[in-house]
């Protein structure tokens, strides 16, 4: 069937496929190593299938079949034939891996400054486009670090103190391309732009609602003790401890 002329051919290069017989899974983990991805490698092998999570390079999650951690790891390394899948996928505010290697929201739903300290907390390479009306920044992460901020074309590390205070910003979080050096083919499809998840420690507002520790309440203060009469008892009560005897 011949493709409909009106519909275009879209190359992720966020996302990168390719066989074991071509390049071993070390070398393809040394390269999303040294370029800090992450994301998850997808496995295939006759009838087993295994993921791998990266977390700024690093192996967070290894599982092939029934196998697990390093076992799996471990059996993953020495395939010499099926094929995988590399996808870069930012982590939403859950800490979970999203579906998709850029991510949009807006301030009202999750601050600019939660969101930089989200980058910094898992170490993230990516660049941040945030847009108010006429305006437009680019932040810039390396390995969580804030790299630099351009302000409408201008590089100007101070003016992140200006765009912190835009009410109504949309912005877009996105990893860069993979790197030419990590062997596969780029998949022809495009890569979805999903909408930010914010995790049950946000809430919508103007700042991320961080859980409170609850204080058990104070045990109220004992009673005072009471105050024995210095006086003469009456005839009635010393008739009353007379007849308990």
């Amino acid at each position: 069937m011949r493709r409909a002329s009106t519909a275009p051919i879209y190359v992720s290069r966020n996302h990168l496929e390719g066989s074991f017989t071509d390049v071993p899974l070390d070398r393809i983990l040394d390269s999303c190593h040294k370029h800090l991805v992450t994301g998850e490698i997808r496995v295939s092998v006759s009838d087993l299938k295994g993921v791998i999570e990266l977390r700024a390079g690093a192996v967070d999650r290894a599982e092939l079949g029934d196998w697990k951690g390093a076992r799996a790891l471990e059996q993953m390394r020495s395939l010499i034939d099926g094929y995988y899948e590399l996808t870069q996928r930012l982590p939403d505010l859950t800490g979970e891996l999203g579906g998709s290697s850029m991510l949009e929201g807006d301030v009202t739903g999750v601050p600019l400054i939660a969101l930089m300290r989200h980058c910094e907390h898992h170490a993230l390479t990516c660049t941040i486009t945030v847009v108010s009306r006429f305006d437009r920044a680019v932040i810039e992460y390396h390995a969580g670090d804030l790299r630099r901020v351009e302000l409408n074309g201008f590089y100007d590390d101070d003016a992140i103190v200006q765009v912190l205070d835009w009410p109504d910003a949309r912005f877009r979080v996105s990893a860069p391309p993979l790197d030419l050096d990590i062997e596969g083919w780029p998949k022809v499809r495009r890569d979805p732009t999903q909408p930010f998840q914010i995790g049950p420690r946000f809430a919508r507002g103007t700042s991320p609602q961080l859980p409170v520790p609850v204080t058990p309440p104070e045990p109220p203060p004992p009673p005072p003790p009471a105050r024995r009469s210095r006086g003469r008892r009456s005839r009635s009560a010393r008739a009353s401890s007379a007849s308990s005897w």
